[in-house]
């Protein structure tokens, strides 16, 4: 059997969205809303050389921050067309990030394509006979919000949780929806606003000092939010699965579906957790270790 590597499962860089730096956030924001994804790699714009990836996520942890260099991680080791798929998948679940660039060689580094989590799923585990329960894998303790929620707040609760999804309940704790990241992003603004700081040039108890002020007006473009419910931006048709799946039907789902994770549900219908494509990872991972294990 030929060992899978990077080179048969990734996405060739014809079809794959890069950000070249220097650049701002505004150009971010507007790839995010036109190619929605959770990360990108990113290269020098005058060498097209691999320069780190870009989370989403960032924009709603550094609002403040315009320079686009100043919100990629430059200490992401790309992977090469020869990486094995089990390296590939423990170097995404060591990083938490959703793809690996791939480059044609450690000195030259340029881009030829990425693996992303979707690859592996897709393409080698959605084809494995992964017939163990999901219920070790997935995650119970969740965050969740009403569906009336403002969108601000509902951002707010995401980014604190932790997690990559937000289920969304009725006021009756039934499941009616489920936000991500890129639901935020494609929504946000970049608005201009000006704070006035006061000075005098001269002192308090000289004569005319109430009329030497000097007004500094300090500009800086916010990312923001409109202030409707979260219901407005949330995916109704929820993809769900449940928690005796196995989890090579959990990957054949995603695969189907082309999602990144699902909402566990008990035999009454009821929200008991969540699944998402590094638990499927996790699990290949640990099945291939204890193949490993059984033949020695």
């Amino acid at each position: 059997m030929v060992a899978v590597r990077a080179k048969h499962i990734m996405t060739t860089v014809e079809d794959v969205v890069v950000l070249e730096i220097p650049n701002t956030r505004e150009k971010a924001l507007e790839t995010i809303r036109h190619h929605p994804h959770s990360t990108y790699p990113v290269v020098q714009k005058e060498t097209k050389k691999y320069k780190g990836v870009f989370r989403s996520l960032m924009l709603l942890e550094k609002p403040n921050e315009e320079q686009l260099s100043l919100l990629i991680e430059d200490d992401v080791e790309p992977a090469l067309p020869t990486t094995g798929v089990v390296e590939l998948a423990r170097k995404l679940l060591r990083t938490r990030l959703t793809m690996l660039p791939v480059v044609d060689s450690i000195e030259n580094r340029e881009i030829i394509g990425v693996v992303s989590v979707s690859d592996i799923i897709h393409k080698v585990v959605a084809l494995q006979k992964l017939d163990a329960s999901i219920q070790e894998y997935y995650q119970r303790y969740l965050t969740v919000a009403w569906e009336e929620t403002p969108i601000p707040l509902a951002a707010k609760i995401l980014q604190y949780s932790g997690q990559q999804g937000l289920a969304l309940l009725d006021a009756r704790g039934h499941l009616r929806g489920f936000v991500t990241y890129t639901d935020f992003i494609k929504v946000a603004e970049i608005i201009n606003r000006e704070s006035h700081s006061r000075t005098s040039s001269l002192g308090e108890d000289e004569p005319g000092s109430w009329d030497s002020e000097t007004i500094i007006i300090i500009g800086e473009k916010v990312l923001t939010f409109p202030e409707k419910s979260v219901k407005t931006i949330m995916v109704t048709n929820v993809i769900t699965v449940y928690e005796k799946a196995t989890l090579t039907e959990v990957a054949k789902l995603s695969r189907a579906h082309n999602i990144d994770q699902m909402p566990v549900l008990d035999v009454n219908n009821r929200l008991v957790g969540m699944i998402d494509q590094w638990h499927i990872l996790r699990a290949y991972v640990d099945w291939i270790e204890q193949k490993k294990e059984n033949k020695e």
